[in-house]
């Protein structure tokens, strides 16, 4: 590599901006799927338990980092559900008092459905 290529490269950083999302090639290739769903899917993939599949990111943050609004994070995930990729379940901070909710717990599915 030329002295002016490497000096153009860009250098590897340790913490956040070495971290990455797998997303399973079905995901990726299912026509019901969206773009924006996919970022969608890989921002939950990157809070979720490795063995278990799930994450509880509350929805305010997933439209942060996806840089879009509540709607679209609703969009998105009916999309990522309807094709079986997310399984979204509500959480209350209090099971005797449902008015009182907290973050989804959401259940990433990374194998096709059948």
């Amino acid at each position: 590599m030329s002295a002016a290529v490497s000096a153009a490269a860009p250098k590897m950083q340790a913490g956040a901006d070495a971290y990455f999302a797998l997303v399973p090639e079905w995901v990726l290739e299912d026509p019901k799927i969206s773009d924006r769903a996919v970022r969608l899917y890989c921002r939950l993939s990157r809070f979720a338990d490795y063995e278990t599949g799930q994450a509880y990111p509350s929805r305010k943050l997933l439209a942060h980092l996806c840089r879009c609004s509540l709607p679209t994070i609703d969009r998105g995930m009916k999309e990522l559900e309807a094709a079986g990729a997310v399984t979204s379940t509500p959480r209350f901070t209090d099971p005797d008092n449902p008015k009182v909710r907290t973050s989804n717990l959401y259940l990433l599915h990374r194998m096709a459905p059948s």
